[in-house]
């Protein structure tokens, strides 16, 4: 096979693949749509793309557009799939996140808390608290005696 025919049949690879993922996202959205449920690829992009943007004011037309969605049709089917609403989620996934930084590293609660997206400490703590029951620090001197422990 001459170059101009392999790069042909390649062009016609890629354009069938192309279209191939195209069909399968529109009807992932579809059976979506008819579910009333978000499907589990959906699920996982979403929570990648959160845990990637921690940091970032998310919002919920910045998630739903990333899911190609509109605002109020993805609120709907986050809340019916998940149990919470995208904010909430988005919350929980920052108090984890703070949860794993203080259980290993020596960073500040101040410090965490701007590397997961709070706005300061206190906003961090409270969040928290009400997630938790419990404060940052205490965690963190919870986690640091059970690991200090002998067992």
């Amino acid at each position: 096979m001459d170059d101009s025919a392999h790069t042909l049949a390649q062009s016609v690879v890629h354009t069938m693949m192309l279209r191939v993922i195209t069909e399968q996202e529109e009807t992932s959205s579809l059976l979506e749509a008819a579910e009333g449920s978000l499907l589990l690829p959906t699920r996982r992009r979403l929570h990648d793309y959160i845990r990637a943007h921690l940091e970032d004011g998310l919002s919920v037309s910045e998630l739903a557009a990333h899911v190609d969605m509109s605002p109020a049709h993805f609120s709907r089917l986050f809340k019916k799939t998940v149990g919470m609403s995208p904010y909430q989620y988005v919350l929980h996934e920052r108090v984890r996140q703070a949860q794993h930084l203080l259980a290993h590293t020596e960073a500040s609660i101040a410090d965490i808390a701007l590397c997961v997206g709070f706005t300061s400490q206190s906003h961090l703590t409270r969040r928290f608290r009400i997630i938790t029951h419990t404060t940052p620090a205490a965690y963190r001197r919870a986690v640091q005696a059970a690991s200090a422990s002998p067992e």
